[in-house]
């Protein structure tokens, strides 16, 4: 048996690291957030546009083969998208930033 203590693999330490990083990930994370935002946005209008029967208005409320109900879920969904997508432009911003400085 020997007494020899096995050696350690060795780590990079990743802010010391001099391997050049795009620096994208925030950037393509910022991308998708403001793609969400948008989304969450016109959802109501996609709700309503599918729950409408072939023929009817779907912009009716009184109609119960329209959709038109959906519709007031856009004052929820307006705010709620417009700062998941300010919160995307800031992670966008963010990412490209760190993405020019390197």
């Amino acid at each position: 048996m020997s007494d020899e203590i096995p050696e350690l693999p060795k780590f990079e330490d990743p802010m010391t690291s001099h391997t050049p990083s795009s620096g994208s990930g925030s950037s393509k994370a910022g991308a998708y957030t403001m793609g969400c935002g948008v989304l969450i946005v016109f959802f109501p209008l996609i709700l309503a546009f599918f729950s409408t029967a072939p023929g009817a208005n779907m912009w009716s409320e009184g109609d119960s083969n329209s959709g038109g109900s959906a519709l007031w879920l856009m004052m929820l969904t307006i705010p709620l998208g417009f700062i998941v997508a300010i919160v995307g432009l800031a992670m966008y911003l963010v990412g490209s930033s760190k993405r020019n400085r390197k």
